[in-house]
């Protein structure tokens, strides 16, 4: 079985700690250092900042592979467009719904699309 990129529930978690790495953090280092006049807090900003911007960068990274990965996807499902066997024995049309689809039909009654012959016989939903 394939894996699949799939940012869905992951993205949020991550940007929320890419800007806590890399805006919120750093701003809060910098007033504080500029109330009490302390200069170590300047390397904990940049490493602050430094860390952000590899998870953002990361995470924008997997954004770019995840909508590359989604357009092949979808070329494949609309090239391989078939009809639908559903469990009572009739066929979904791909591009209109129509439920009443025999085997035998070669173009769908409704929208007047013609459908490829099945090649693998997919299981009923």
């Amino acid at each position: 079985m394939k894996r699949y990129l799939n940012l869905q529930d992951f993205a949020t978690p991550v940007l929320g700690i890419g800007l806590l790495l890399g805006v919120v953090i750093p701003v809060l280092l910098w007033l504080v250092e500029r109330l009490f006049q302390l200069v170590v807090l300047s390397l904990l900003m940049k490493i602050s900042l430094t860390g952000g911007g590899i998870v953002l960068g990361v995470l924008f990274l997997l954004i770019i592979l995840e909508q590359i990965q989604d357009r092949i996807l979808t070329r494949q499902v609309l090239q391989n467009r078939t009809r639908i066997p559903l469990k009572n024995g009739s066929y979904e049309c791909p591009y209109c719904g129509n439920l009443a689809l025999k085997s035998i039909d070669a173009t769908c009654p409704i929208c007047q699309r013609d459908l490829k012959p099945e090649t693998d016989k997919p299981q009923p939903y």
